[in-house]
């Protein structure tokens, strides 16, 4: 039990560190990570390029590691 709310506590900052994203930055976290979404199947539904939405990926994924070291993770 202390394992899942620990990882339900780690969840819920993890979605509002995502939050403070840049909203098209979010959308592909979300569709990438929650979704397990491949980026040309995002490329379909955004209409962004897969080397944009690369990019744009690693830059949230870098933004969030920075949120996370701040706190001390």
């Amino acid at each position: 039990s202390d394992v899942c709310s620990s990882d339900l506590e780690e969840d819920i900052i993890l979605r509002k560190w995502i939050e403070q994203l840049p909203v098209h930055l979010q959308d592909i976290i979300y569709l990438r990570y929650y979704e397990k979404m491949k980026f040309k199947d995002i490329s379909k539904i955004t209409g962004k390029h897969v080397s944009t939405l690369k990019s744009q990926s690693k830059l949230a994924v870098e933004l969030l590691k920075k949120m996370a070291k701040k706190e001390g993770w």
